[in-house]
């Protein structure tokens, strides 16, 4: 395994630290529902189950996580995985 970047990921400003495994990238969230919800998506194709939200309560960024709650729970986790953290 590569410890430094192999390949972009599913959206413009992510990509993989460990492919196909660990995605790091930009925050998820827009203020515009539908790109958020584009993304979400890609992510979700790509095999991303888990979610982990690094930013501060006190950030004003539109938040995500309950548009996750939207996609069928097939999309959303496999046994032993879950939402976001």
């Amino acid at each position: 395994m590569s410890s430094h970047p192999t390949r972009t990921g599913p959206i413009p400003d992510s990509y993989w630290l460990i492919d196909g495994m660990l995605l790091a990238g930009e925050y998820s969230g827009t203020h515009r529902e539908s790109v958020t919800r584009e993304k979400l998506t890609k992510f979700l194709d790509a095999g991303i189950r888990t979610f982990i939200d690094l930013t501060e309560a006190t950030e004003p960024l539109a938040k995500y996580d309950g548009l996750l709650r939207d996609f069928p729970r097939s999309a959303r986790s496999r046994p032993g995985t879950s939402g976001t953290a």
